[in-house]
């Protein structure tokens, strides 16, 4: 339930990508996106297509943050990447010139990002809805598809599961090539990735599959991270008893 003391917090995203954290934020805490800054013209597509009217910041380094002092919760960092631990200097940028999230994080101003306070972690219920726990969700799940061997193999256990979880069948995983091989699916990507059907693959935003791909690739999975700001914000309440 919402605290009507409290209002939705009012949420910025910094390097967003196709957006899947910040589905996570506006599911846990309430809320809405307020701005993004996100450089990558094909992400950028995608957020403009699901976030109408939200400002696009765009280049971090461009930005006048005078004045700026959100709370911590509510400015979210890149993605993490594997090459992270490995590339983690304050200059750091990726192969396409963008800020890896060791980078990005050292160059936010200080006072974008306060020590934190006791009341922060009070919980969900303190920030918005909070979402339906997880008795409830299990709850409303359909019944489960058929565990398809044949099709899956060894992964069939798994696909069926995240089926039950999303509530839709999994795409063809692949789909013809250019000289009529077969190759990976974006939308069998986006279905992984735990996304609403064509939040990348839509035909108006009309993504090429490299950059469909690419964009995916780059993502959050929104339940992860809901999952995980449930278990920061309230570690008693989803603790998974031992």
């Amino acid at each position: 339930m919402s605290d009507p003391t409290c209002p939705a917090p009012r949420i910025g995203s910094l390097c967003t990508g196709y957006g899947g954290l910040d589905l996570a934020v506006e599911l846990v805490l309430g809320g809405r996106l307020r701005w993004y800054a996100e450089t990558d013209p094909h992400a950028s597509t995608v957020l403009a297509r699901h976030w109408p009217g939200v400002p696009n910041l765009g280049d971090l380094r461009a930005v006048d943050w005078t004045g700026f002092r959100p709370p911590l919760s509510q400015v979210l960092l890149p993605t993490p990447r594997a090459s992270d631990g490995e590339k983690g200097c304050p200059g750091q940028r990726g192969s396409h010139g963008d800020l890896t999230l060791p980078a990005a994080a050292v160059r936010v101003p200080k006072r974008m990002l306060p020590t934190p306070h006791i009341p922060d972690g009070h919980g969900p219920w303190h920030h918005g809805h909070g979402g339906t726990d997880l008795t409830t969700t299990v709850a409303d799940l359909p019944e489960p598809r058929p565990v398809d061997h044949d099709r899956w193999g060894g992964y069939a256990a798994a696909v069926a599961r995240w089926e039950l979880l999303l509530g839709r069948p999994a795409p063809e995983p692949t789909q013809p090539g250019r000289h009529g091989k077969p190759v990976l699916a974006p939308s069998f990507v986006e279905w992984l990735m735990g996304l609403p059907a064509l939040w990348v693959t839509h035909p108006d935003l009309d993504l090429p599959r490299t950059r469909a791909l690419r964009v995916l690739g780059n993502g959050v999975i929104p339940q992860q991270a809901a999952a995980a700001l449930r278990q920061l914000l309230c570690p008693r309440q989803w603790a998974v008893p031992l």
